[in-house]
């Protein structure tokens, strides 16, 4: 332990508990007075954390939970989706390169069958409703002081939002895809 008091020029000074009730030199002043016998200022609070972590945020947690499962159901799609119309596509070397009219037709036909299985139609779904409730728990972790799980799930669900919304907008207008 030290012994805390107060010099006569106003500023604190700190002593060891061996030299209590003897001569000391005031570090600031070099005035010599007696150190008390027990401390005469309050202790001195310890230094506060560099920065405390804080615990996640619920929001910012179930913002990423969206946002991952957002992302997991387009890459599925993606890969399915591809993997589907180089089958449909067939067999070939290297030189014998499908044209663009080929691979259209090729997309059609998988879409065509997917549209029938429920698994499709249920990913198809999930994609802008993940979508919708990582946009909502990306704004609200935002809110909570979760920066970069509220930014993170903003960019990829809103991504995902954004070409949902698109391709809705498009077929509402009429817009067929390819040439």
């Amino acid at each position: 332990m030290s012994i805390q008091f107060r010099c006569g020029c106003g500023r604190s000074i700190e002593v060891d508990d061996d030299l209590a009730d003897m001569e000391v030199r005031c570090p600031f002043c070099e005035s010599v007075l007696r150190a008390p016998s027990a401390s005469s200022l309050p202790p001195t609070p310890p230094p506060p954390a560099a920065r405390e972590a804080r615990p996640p945020s619920a929001w910012g947690v179930l913002a990423l939970t969206f946002a991952v499962l957002t992302a997991a159901c387009v890459g599925l799609a993606i890969v399915v989706m591809a993997t589907a119309v180089l089958r449909e596509l067939g067999p070939r070397d290297a030189s014998d390169q499908p044209s663009q009219g080929e691979i259209q037709r090729a997309t059609e036909t998988v879409l065509e069958r997917f549209v029938t299985q429920g698994w499709f139609l249920a990913l198809s779904c999930a994609m802008p409703v993940l979508a919708t409730l990582g946009l909502g728990c990306g704004l609200a972790s935002l809110r909570a002081g979760a920066r970069w799980q509220g930014a993170t799930a903003l960019i990829v669900c809103g991504a995902v939002a954004t070409c949902v919304v698109g391709s809705f907008i498009l077929r509402a207008a009429g817009v067929q895809p390819g040439p």
